[in-house]
């Protein structure tokens, strides 16, 4: 867990320190390869695994439940924010 912090932090520093740099704008299409790259690993992993696929039907419920209640509460969490902090009284 201290070697995720660490690159993390070392990331910060160094995001920090090239903030200037003119091929930083990139980072961010690097950032969405990397992300894509790390689900197609994340797929063919699950694809390997028999336990998985046997269970996908039980897995695949609780997962959707899962994910649905999770995106709900951070919309209701972004909309409480976004009432209480930024929005302009209209009056």
């Amino acid at each position: 867990m201290f070697s995720v912090i660490a690159c993390l932090l070392a990331g910060i520093v160094a995001g920090h320190l090239l903030r200037d740099w003119r091929h930083v704008r990139h980072i961010g299409r690097l950032i969405s390869l990397a992300i894509f790259l790390l689900l197609f690993l994340l797929g063919l992993s699950v694809g390997g695994n028999e336990a998985i696929l046997s269970n996908l039907s039980t897995i695949g419920v609780t997962g959707v439940v899962i994910s649905l209640a999770s995106t709900m509460g951070s919309v209701l969490a972004s909309w409480w924010v976004y009432v209480r902090f930024f929005r302009k009284d209209e009056a």
